[in-house]
């Protein structure tokens, strides 16, 4: 975990929640991470059911970038998936 943290705070892309610092206090850990208002990818997903093509291809090409930056960055992701079934 203490690898993941200090990976997710080299990540600067638009396209990733950013984390900016994660300390730990008392043998409890405290993570500062940017807002992500709009809700998870699932549940846009679960919003409206099928999503049109322009939007599917809108949200795809965001993903993509994100991704393609961090393997730019000699970072890979093992755990993406758009959490449908999730409760919020």
């Amino acid at each position: 975990m203490k690898n993941e943290l200090f990976i997710m705070e080299m990540v600067d892309n638009p396209f990733a929640v950013r984390l900016y610092m994660h300390f730990l206090v008392n043998e409890k850990l405290y993570i500062f991470m940017q807002l992500a208002d709009a809700g998870s990818f699932g549940k846009l997903l679960e919003k409206g059911g099928a999503m049109d093509e322009r939007d599917a291809k809108f949200y795809f090409a965001q993903m993509v970038c994100g991704v393609g930056h961090m393997h730019a960055c000699n970072i890979a992701h093992r755990d993406i998936k758009p959490a449908v079934g999730e409760r919020f």
